[in-house]
């Protein structure tokens, strides 16, 4: 670990003023760190002298790279074995922008432009001023019990002087100005109430629907696992968890869509065309016999063409 970035086992945002580049670890191991930026150019990776290490199996000693540009930094894949994912997309090289979420292996990283404006000092009101200045001028004049004493007396000639029956009107108002101010924030505090409890029954929901889509996707029921995940997100368009295995489903399917028919084309030439066959009929069925996609298709008029070469019937050759 060098001193390239500063480490906190949480979220917070910084206090100091400016600008702040951050890179939070939302699963893992790791989850829950955060590492500030310090300098132009960090590296992550498995490696004992990264600046960020990632404690995943897919990572490489030395995966990536991030350099500072302009008013961000642009990350770089150092030709690692598994390469790396951002925002659903596998990239070589990538201009991060706020929120952009880096994927390595199973491991989800965030990275956070945090803005801290220096917060300028002001006066509430005349007696505050005349208060501050005494405590500035003078601090052993200064007794909170001798002013508290001063307002109240201040506060009773008012009431002697001014007070009649308008004055009463005028207190009644301010009464149920209070009751109603007190009824707003009993409201509020409700609609917060309601608020996170809906916020936790959705993650309750969530949650459910992914441990599902996780099911399918362990069986190879690769389209249903991404019918759930995608309902998962139309709840919650943010949640990191079901972002990242959407994209896995759908990468793990093309994969596995590609060895097929890497498969299929050397068992022709070999000439095995009933293993070819055979070999269409697994990605038909790894497509779930939906018609509309390309792949499905292209599989099924393969099969046509070998039952053409071997002088069969159209759909003689059909997949069970």
């Amino acid at each position: 670990m060098t001193n390239n970035v500063q480490i906190y086992n949480n979220f917070q945002k910084p206090l100091s003023p400016g600008v702040h580049y951050r890179i939070m670890v939302l699963t893992g191991d790791q989850k829950g760190t955060s590492y500030f930026l310090l300098t132009k150019r960090i590296v992550l990776g498995r490696g004992k002298e990264v600046d960020i290490p990632i404690l995943d199996n897919k990572s490489s000693r030395e995966h990536l790279e991030l350099v500072k540009m302009d008013n961000t930094y642009v990350l770089t894949d150092l030709d690692s074995q598994n390469g790396t994912i951002v925002n659903d997309l596998k990239v070589t090289q990538k201009k991060l922008a706020e929120n952009d979420n880096i994927v390595i292996g199973k491991t989800v990283l965030r990275f956070n432009i945090i803005q801290v404006i220096e917060k300028s000092k002001t006066i509430a009101n005349p007696l505050e001023e005349v208060v501050e200045d005494n405590i500035i001028s003078n601090p052993k004049s200064f007794n909170p019990k001798r002013i508290m004493i001063t307002i109240i007396a201040f506060i009773g000639i008012f009431v002697v002087i001014f007070m009649d029956s308008s004055d009463n009107e005028l207190l009644m108002k301010f009464k149920k100005d209070k009751e109603f101010s007190s009824l707003k924030e009993s409201l509020s505090l409700n609609l917060e109430k309601t608020k996170k409890t809906e916020n936790k029954e959705k993650e309750k929901e969530i949650g459910i629907i992914i441990h599902q889509g996780l099911r399918e996707l362990r069986e190879k029921n690769y389209y249903r696992a991404i019918i759930l995940f995608d309902y998962a997100l139309k709840i919650n368009s943010e949640h990191y968890q079901a972002k990242y295995y959407h994209h896995l489903a759908k990468q793990t399917l093309k994969t596995e869509i590609e060895q097929l028919f890497t498969k299929a084309i050397r068992d022709r030439d070999s000439l095995k065309p009933l293993e070819a066959a055979k070999t269409y009929c697994s990605i038909i069925r790894l497509i779930d016999k939906n018609p509309s996609d390309e792949r499905y298709i292209s599989a099924l008029k393969n099969i046509n063409i070998i039952e053409e070469e071997m002088g069969l019937t159209k759909d003689e050759l059909k997949c069970n």
